[in-house]
């Protein structure tokens, strides 16, 4: 793990802001990855992003959550558009690479709508 993030171009750092940037490659990762349960785990840290969005437009929202498998790290992700629900404690799948896409498909309530990546602990 790195140190906790000050700031993330683009995204707001909710909470204690203990969200942790974590470098390319990282458990294999071909991505960039973040931890949203920061360096301490702490309950309600995570990202936002405010969307430009039409009211009444359906919006496709696609996202990967990594939570470990056969290790310590298995908490959970609560995600939201908007005030709308995309799942609480959603999790990684349990084998290989321990990666799950999450696809679903949601109405923009009005303009600019949140997207909201929270820890689940």
């Amino acid at each position: 793990f790195t140190s906790p993030l000050g700031s993330l171009s683009g995204w707001t750092i909710l909470g204690v802001g203990n969200v942790a940037g974590i470098g390319q490659g990282y458990l294999g990762a071909p991505s960039q990855e973040l931890d949203v349960s920061g360096t301490a785990d702490r309950a309600n840290s995570g990202i936002s992003q405010t969307l430009p969005t039409i009211g009444g437009f359906l919006y496709e929202i696609k996202f990967d959550i990594y939570t470990g498998f056969n290790t310590s790290q298995n908490g959970g992700v609560n995600a939201s558009f908007g005030a709308t629900s995309l799942g609480t404690d959603l999790k990684g799948q349990n084998s290989g690479n321990g990666r799950k896409t999450y696809t679903f498909l949601v109405n923009a309530a009005s303009a600019n709508q949140a997207i909201t990546f929270t820890n689940a602990n």
